[in-house]
């Protein structure tokens, strides 16, 4: 087991005396079956996501160090609200300078809400076209084999509202990462990197 997820059952038979490997029950010789699990083939997959991405920071190590997000652009002790982000997440904009790790966090965000039991669809406005938004969440929604009422948040990475105009109708909070500090709108929650 891992995390709560059955991967392999053992089959074993007793037999004259001894306990053999099951084979009639798994059909091998190993008394083995391996069990097909989508949370953990899912989560090794936005695992390996977030590995890709720390990549890109050459000659550091690939493990990511959870950022202070606060809701004032002047740093203190006070509370950091990522954990809160990923737990209920809500309608936001996190503004950060340029190649600060905003697409490190989306991807460790959206992991760390798939652990909790929580799906979330990760959009990168660099690649995804405002007229393949839908398709793209409905690729991601098969690929984890989920539903559209499964979706808790979307992320949009990569966010420039100069270039991109992305407008999906859903229920689910939006989370967009921006890599400049200009915003040419109001929205109820601004947080800082």
């Amino acid at each position: 087991m891992e995390d709560n997820a059955v991967e392999k059952i053992a089959y074993r038979q007793y037999v004259q005396g001894k306990f053999l490997n099951g084979s009639e029950f798994s059909a091998n010789d190993t008394g083995i079956v391996d069990i097909q699990n989508n949370y953990l083939r899912n989560r090794g997959r936005l695992e390996h996501g977030l590995e890709n991405v720390l990549a890109f920071f050459k000659d550091q190590p690939r493990v990511f160090i959870e950022p202070k997000i606060s809701e004032d652009r002047e740093f203190s002790d006070g509370e950091n609200c990522l954990e809160k982000m990923i737990q209920e997440p809500v309608s936001a904009i996190i503004v950060a300078q340029p190649q600060f790790g905003l697409t490190c966090l989306s991807h460790y965000m959206r992991l760390a809400a798939y652990k909790l039991g929580a799906f979330w669809i990760l959009l990168d406005a660099n690649h995804t076209k405002a007229r393949n938004v839908a398709s793209e969440i409905d690729m991601q929604l098969k690929d984890f084999d989920e539903d559209r009422g499964s979706i808790k948040c979307i992320i949009i990475d990569a966010w420039d509202s100069s270039e991109i105009d992305l407008v999906v109708h859903t229920c689910s909070p939006w989370l967009v990462l921006k890599g400049n500090t200009e915003i040419g709108f109001k929205v109820k929650t601004i947080l800082h990197l």
